[in-house]
């Protein structure tokens, strides 16, 4: 079990780490955590977060928070998760027109796991400027990311710009010279996030996701973190990564709306 004070941690967390790559632009509501990209039009990396809210200022945060989100051009959103209030908050985006838009699983390593990686044939290493394009192009083929070209210009930018007290370190796996994976951790000395992890067609099912991502959890305990997170989507990468020794927290689940001038969630 994770203490619920490190679940807090981590959620906060999350949004402090991903301004160094996905949601750069942050703001602050009063209780509530804006976030937007200015290069990817997707609910998971614009939205709006509520924690702690009094009932009676619910309403008026959302407001706010979907007026200012349809002036940067994307969808009202909002996250919530197990620490967000009110308690009737997911009624009242009901009632507001607000649908599902997506669901994370947020899972943690142990700290007293081990965190071994096997020995394998493919070797792991940190992004250099020189791969950057070969990590673009796992991710596109990972993802099916090609018409989304946001995502690679984040990734650059976060190669040679970090915010202060943050570092970014991308991870390039390669078959006998060929590019087959990728993987990010993002940390701030203390608390890890592990994201991107991509693992081209051709070489799934042979235990490389494990081992990046295991790699990731030791990388993040040499730099001397803590707590280490990631999140995911699909039951069957949740059920593989219980497997490598993480452990349950908490799930996120994302909220959009259709707005008037034809803005759709992601």
């Amino acid at each position: 079990m994770i203490a619920e004070t490190d679940l807090r941690l981590a959620e906060r967390a999350h949004y402090r780490l991903q301004s160094a790559l996905y949601i750069p632009f942050q703001q602050d509501l009063g209780n509530a955590k804006l976030c937007w990209s200015d290069v990817i039009d997707d609910t998971e990396w614009n939205h709006v977060g509520l924690v702690d809210v009094a009932p009676e200022d619910c309403d008026r945060l959302l407001l706010e928070a979907g007026r200012l989100l349809t002036e940067r051009g994307r969808a009202p959103a909002v996250a919530i998760s197990p620490f967000s209030t009110p308690a009737d908050l997911s009624k009242r985006l009901t009632a507001q027109g607000f649908h599902p838009a997506f669901e994370h699983s947020w899972l943690f390593y142990p700290a007293k796991a081990a965190g071994i990686v096997s020995p394998s044939y493919e070797k792991i290493y940190p992004l250099g400027t020189e791969d950057l394009g070969d990590f673009v192009r796992v991710f596109n083929t990972t993802f099916g990311a090609e018409e989304e070209p946001g995502f690679a210009l984040a990734i650059q930018e976060s190669v040679t710009e970090s915010p202060a007290g943050l570092e970014v370190v991308h991870f390039l796996a390669t078959w006998d010279g060929v590019p087959v994976g990728i993987s990010t951790l993002i940390h701030d000395g203390e608390v890890g996030g592990l994201y991107n992890l991509g693992v081209v067609p051709a070489a799934r099912r042979q235990g490389l996701g494990r081992r990046l991502t295991l790699w990731r959890v030791r990388e993040a305990r040499r730099r001397g973190c803590r707590l280490i997170f990631l999140q995911t989507e699909k039951s069957a990468v949740e059920r593989w990564q219980k497997n490598a020794g993480f452990v349950p927290g908490f799930s996120v689940q994302g909220w959009s709306q259709v707005v008037k001038d034809g803005i759709s969630p992601a």
